[in-house]
């Protein structure tokens, strides 16, 4: 039996229907990297069983999201219990986006949690 369509002439048609889309995906639960742009974690010791975490997501990843990636990785950090001080806020990341030959500027509002974990000891 013949192929009425090839998987090349679908897409085809789904790019001159306008059908087709950059697909975004959420931010997953990784370490925060230089070259891959989709957000994640970075923590520093600021002193004995005590870090700065930060987790921060991308356009399509909630808030609320981003924010139990935070207590994953504070809970990795001090081996269970902690206590935490931090603040959940959206920050405003500006880029471009090219359309044909010219560049047109946009914000795009990106989940961010930050603070500080103090990790429990066992005496507390």
């Amino acid at each position: 039996m013949k192929k009425i369509f090839s998987p090349l002439m679908l897409l085809t048609f789904l790019a001159i229907s306008g059908c087709a889309r950059m697909v975004a995906w959420e931010t997953p639960y990784d370490k925060e990297s230089a070259w891959d742009k989709v957000g994640g974690y970075s923590d520093k010791q600021i002193g004995e069983g005590k870090f700065e975490l930060t987790y921060k997501g991308n356009s399509v990843t909630s808030i609320e999201k981003i924010d139990q990636y935070w207590h994953r990785r504070a809970k990795e950090l001090c081996n269970g219990e902690y206590t935490f001080e931090k603040n959940n806020n959206m920050t405003n990341k500006d880029s471009a986006v090219m359309a044909g030959s010219t560049y047109t500027p946009i914000s795009l509002s990106i989940p961010v949690v930050a603070g500080i974990v103090t990790c429990k000891t066992n005496s507390e």
